[in-house]
């Protein structure tokens, strides 16, 4: 086969015969070219004489930075190869890499600020050097510190000025920022500021801040930035402040006149449930909780405290509407003292179904909730209150017994055992305040565990059904799959055991329970671990005894101790008088052996 015409073999390019027709093709290509600088030209020139009309600088040029417009100098990327790269991608709007916007970040005044705050958080600085950076940082932004501190950056810095520099300067941040705190807790950057404040300030700025906050206080309770920053100063103050603290939320109520006070739960335990004054408080405690019950933001120490009051001091209208909210949220809500108490009155109100959603959700962390100092006698009403056993054993009981040595010697893991092994109201006072020990159920015949009293909508009371089945039917059963467990771990070393005090409660209210329990029992289970106790309380009887004669000896005179101690030396030298004779004849015996060895040794030598 031949070449194809007009080039190599194969090809399909255009080959131009004639070179007249290529030239004139060209020609025209760079006319249009010279065409389009041209007019891109005219646009430069029409733009340029467009700003200095406006009044707009040329030497300067704005970047999108962090959702804002940021003025960068040009001069200030000028100076180096990098730089220039870096004017041409922003001008060609193209993205840009982290040096780059690190570059970018450090331009200006915002630049400035922020390399001084790495000086203040370098570890190798020395004191006089951060000291001079906070400095600087104070006076740059003497007049724009309050717009500045809403910003993330400046509020960062400030945060850091506040956790490093000298009270003096604390003060100055103070005395800037007061009267607008109550404002700037409720923005998402500045109430980080206002947390570092309360931190670091000392007591007399926060006793003002505390002041401040309860002007404020039911306007800011439903914001979720501001519930942070009033849970943080709620933890710094004591109790009076803290119970002041809550009840600067019911502003418009009179409530220092009332019996109680300053306490929210006391005051509605002296009125009556019929009187206005009641009413009013209640209606005010719903209305404050709904927005944060809705929105979720309810895990907070000051919405606990109020949750617990509205449950326990409510009308059956207000509890049904918030359990509705709150149940899903038991787990993470038991974290806290007044968090459990809340937890604790969800299950009494709740019905069978929405416990048995709350149990199951505490799978995976049943033995922190025991060994927690608030959710271990949360843990005991469980028992008490739910019903369906056998979802309990399941969920509950079987990582109980899975971590049961780690439960038994600590102090508030023992606390659910110690609950199951104790029916009776005598040792049950032994281990419970007065508090949890009303809240649990214990055989004394006042006490009903099925039902409770509530208020209607007519805030009259009522009684209702907690449970069906009673907790002295309960507890055995539970205590049925545990004992296992608990023999096998106590019996592992008995004598650690007995000598544990936490462990050693548990073994003895097991074998005073094992008296009279209706369950099967290992009795010789029970007989080696009661022994075990009985040989410790032996060998401390006998110790106590040696130690009060000890004591007895060193408490008298000198000179009747002198005389007791003779007594005690011719006792002993009666005594080995008494062994001495039968061992002398050996003795003597073996003298002149020695001697004769002795003379041997010395002939031999001299010869």
């Amino acid at each position: 086969m031949g070449k194809p015409p007009g080039g190599k073999k194969g090809s399909d390019k255009k080959v131009f015969k004639d070179k007249k027709v290529f030239k004139q093709g060209k020609k025209v290509f760079k006319d249009k070219k010279t065409e389009f600088l041209k007019q891109k030209l005219k646009k430069e020139t029409r733009k340029a004489q467009a700003g200095k009309e406006s009044g707009k600088d040329d030497s300067v040029i704005t970047v999108a930075w962090k959702g804002r417009e940021k003025e960068v100098a040009k001069k200030d990327l000028m100076g180096d190869k990098k730089g220039k790269m870096l004017l041409k991608k922003i001008a060609q709007k193209r993205v840009l890499s982290a040096d780059e916007k690190h570059r970018l970040k450090m331009l200006g005044e915002s630049g400035d600020l922020m390399k001084l705050w790495e000086v203040i958080r370098e570890k190798n600085k020395s004191k006089a050097e951060k000291q001079k950076a906070m400095d600087q940082i104070m006076e740059f932004t003497s007049e724009t510190f309050k717009e500045d501190s809403r910003k993330p950056d400046m509020s960062r810095i400030f945060q850091s000025v506040l956790k490093w520099g000298s009270p003096g300067i604390r003060a100055e941040i103070y005395n800037r920022l007061k009267g607008t705190l109550a404002d700037l807790s409720t923005h998402s950057h500045a109430n980080q500021l206002v947390k570092s404040l309360i931190e670091y300030s000392n007591s007399s700025n926060v006793s003002e801040i505390f002041t401040e906050m309860m002007k404020a206080g039911y306007k800011i309770l439903s914001h979720k930035n501001a519930l942070l920053v009033l849970e943080h100063l709620h933890n710094k103050l004591n109790a009076e402040k803290q119970n002041l603290l809550v009840l600067s939320f019911f502003d418009g109520i009179e409530l220092k006149t009332m019996k109680g006070y300053p306490k929210l739960g006391d005051i509605l335990s002296e009125l009556t449930p019929s009187t206005l004054d009641y009413k009013r408080i209640i209606e005010r405690l719903f209305k404050m909780l709904s927005p944060s019950v809705t929105k979720g933001t309810f895990d907070n120490i000051l919405i606990h405290k109020l949750l617990e009051v509205l449950l326990k001091y409510g009308t059956e209208f207000e509890v049904s509407d918030i359990l509705e909210d709150i149940s899903k949220g038991v787990v993470h809500m038991a974290r806290t003292r007044p968090g459990a108490a809340v937890a604790g009155h969800i299950l009494v109100h709740a019905s069978p179904r929405v416990r048995k959603v709350i149990v199951k959700s505490f799978q995976h962390s049943v033995v922190d909730m025991c060994c927690s100092k608030a959710t271990c006698f949360f843990m005991c009403k469980v028992f008490d209150v739910c019903d369906d056993v056998e979802h309990t054993v399941k969920v509950i009981v079987k990582e109980m017994t899975a971590s049961m040595s780690d439960m038994v010697t600590d102090p508030h893991g023992s606390i659910p055992l110690l609950h199951l092994l104790t029916p009776s109201e005598e040792r049950k006072k032994k281990y419970f305040t007065f508090n949890h020990f009303d809240d649990l159920w214990h055989d004394s015949p006042a006490r009903d565990p099925l039902h409770a009293t509530s208020l209607n909508r007519t805030y009259q009371e009522v009684t209702k059904d907690v449970c069906k089945r009673h907790p002295k039917d309960k507890h055995p059963l539970i205590l049925q799959t545990l004992l296992p467990s608990l023999l096998e771990t106590l019996l592992a070393d008995t004598t650690a055991m007995c000598e544990n005090v936490v462990s050693r409660r548990i073994i003895t209210e097991l074998v005073e329970y094992a008296k009279n329990c209706t369950i099967k029992v290992n009795k010789s289970a029970i007989k080696a671990l009661s022994e075990a106790l009985g040989a410790r309380s032996d060998t401390k009887r006998k110790f106590r005894d040696e130690s009060k004669a000890d004591k007895e000896e060193q408490a008298q005179p000198p000179a009747k101790k002198q005389k007791v101690v003779a007594a005690k030396k011719q006792t002993q030298n009666s005594k080995t008088k008494e062994k001495a004779p039968a061992e002398k004849p050996k003795a003597a015996a073996e003298k002149p052996k020695a001697k004769a060895g002795k003379k041997a040794v010395k002939k031999a030598s001299k010869k």
